[in-house]
């Protein structure tokens, strides 16, 4: 999904959001918290299950995309992710 011509600026817009909520509480991009690219690799994997539905032709559902960031945090943490909701409806709301 790299190669598509949205994804960089996709994840990014994404790890913006993601950063915003900060569900890990670990500050990204502040002085004492975390890199600023700290979210990369969950905002790589939902811009690719954004690009995914809109190249299909199907809209992001809302519940959709907060299950499909519940799913990604469970796997990578272990635990749900606490802003899935308003993470995933800001993120609909960048990419209607």
């Amino acid at each position: 999904m790299a190669a598509h011509p949205e994804f960089a600026e996709t994840k990014t817009k994404i790890m913006k959001i993601i950063s915003f909520w900060d569900p890990m509480k670990v500050q990204p991009g502040k002085p004492h918290g975390a890199p600023e690219d700290e979210y990369e690799p969950e905002a790589a994997r939902i811009a690719a299950y954004v690009l995914k539905h809109r190249e299909a032709g199907n809209a992001l559902s809302l519940q959709g995309l907060k299950e499909e960031i519940e799913r990604l945090w469970q796997l990578m943490y272990g635990e749900s992710c606490p802003n899935s909701l308003e993470i995933a409806q800001n993120v609909i709301q960048q990419f209607p």
